[in-house]
């Protein structure tokens, strides 16, 4: 009786959660990388984005897959169809809520050169490289490559720019990367952006530099095992 009484008045006062569901579909158009044929790696990246109140964990999911390039360079045009979907509970001046999103992106990466990453619903604009020729602006391609930081949560986000002003170069962006488990093409995908900070860190002569992207190296085949 007393759970009973303390339900009526829990929503007599308004709280009663609400959830919602729709319909959504992702599109990225197909891209020709030309004469890079040979140089250059695509991924589609498929991304579980939660966006919750304050105190909520989230479960975010970042998923690679490589996708082959045709005899003149081009990918397949990438499609997902999924449902976003939440709730919220809105009473006694307190506000709580749920969302997950689903989109897809698609990255390319190519040694030498900014990673660049194509959004849903982008326009027809052709791509245009620029090249990366410090080992630190080498070092954010392959960031760019495998971040999960774009849905970190905005406290987050927030912290990281008050303290420091830019992204944290530290393996925190890896953090929503799912593990090798998930998929023998994802698995694939995160040894090779292993292998490519593995590779820098051989190279590079600047040992603070060496040990930041040997940390991110470790990180990813962890989650390889996983």
């Amino acid at each position: 009786m007393r759970r009973l009484c303390g339900l009526l008045g829990f929503l007599c006062a308004g709280c009663m959660p609400l959830g919602y569901v729709y319909p959504s579909i992702s599109y990225v158009r197909p891209a020709t990388v030309g004469a890079a044929r040979d140089q250059v790696r695509v991924f589609r990246v498929d991304v579980t984005d939660d966006d919750n109140s304050f105190g909520i964990p989230e479960g975010d999911r970042y998923v690679l897959t490589s996708l082959p390039l045709k005899d003149d360079g081009s990918f397949d045009p990438q499609v997902k169809v999924s449902a976003n979907y939440g709730w919220f509970l809105d009473g006694l001046g307190l506000m709580q809520g749920n969302t997950r999103n689903h989109t897809i992106l698609v990255r390319l990466y190519r040694p030498g050169y900014h990673t660049l990453e194509l959004t849903s619903w982008r326009g027809d604009e052709p791509l245009q490289w620029m090249q990366a020729p410090t080992p630190q602006e080498q070092e954010q391609a392959i960031d760019d490559l495998v971040t999960t930081w774009r849905t970190s949560p905005m406290r987050l986000q927030c912290q990281y720019a008050v303290q420091s002003r830019e992204t944290p170069r530290d393996s925190i962006i890896l953090r929503y990367l799912a593990p090798g488990s998930i998929s023998s093409e994802h698995r694939e995908a995160l040894c090779f952006a292993a292998s490519e900070y593995e590779r820098l860190a051989d190279e590079t002569t600047d040992q603070q530099l060496r040990s930041r992207v040997a940390d991110k190296a470790r990180a990813i085949r962890q989650l390889v095992l996983q």
